[in-house]
């Protein structure tokens, strides 16, 4: 699998963002969709996976569920929800249970080419706050390596 950090949605890109209570990912990517602007592709053309890792176990809490949106803004106005966990108990919330995982479904092709600004991973926690635990959320092109004649295969 080939990661592309400058599409990685969590603070501290390959090491996971600590999360204690419900919050946005720290690094939004932005689509470059200024007023008046096409939007832009950040596949090609092509369908994305968003993708998560626990990269430090949580403590406490009763599940969490992952989100990778679209928004107007870094705020995370207006969300659409591209893909999602669902909810994941703690027991799940390992760096033995939670290696690297698809978040998901498929992102269509062209699916993020709206008039979003930004697209944001979101973290919701339900139970007791964590006071440690660490998750990667990114967005990967959804086939690694695409033969020049498909048909040839």
């Amino acid at each position: 699998m080939v990661e592309d950090y400058e599409q990685e949605l969590t603070s501290n890109p390959g090491a996971g963002q600590a999360f204690t209570a419900t919050a946005f990912g720290g690094l939004p990517y932005a689509l470059g969709t200024a007023s008046g602007a096409i939007p832009i592709d950040i596949a090609a053309g092509e369908p994305l996976q968003a993708m998560m890792q626990c990269t430090q176990n949580f403590d406490a809490l009763t599940s969490a569920v992952f989100d990778v949106l679209a928004c107007d803004d870094a705020a995370g106005t207006n969300p659409v929800t591209l893909a999602t966990s669902g909810a994941i108990t703690l027991a799940n919330l390992t760096t033995a249970n939670t290696p690297t995982k698809r978040l998901g479904g498929i992102i269509p092709a062209g699916l993020i080419t709206t008039a979003k600004k930004f697209i944001l991973a979101k973290y919701t926690l339900t139970g007791t706050q964590p006071t440690v635990g660490k998750m990667r959320i990114w967005l990967q092109k959804s086939v690694d390596v695409l033969p020049v004649n498909k048909g040839a295969l």
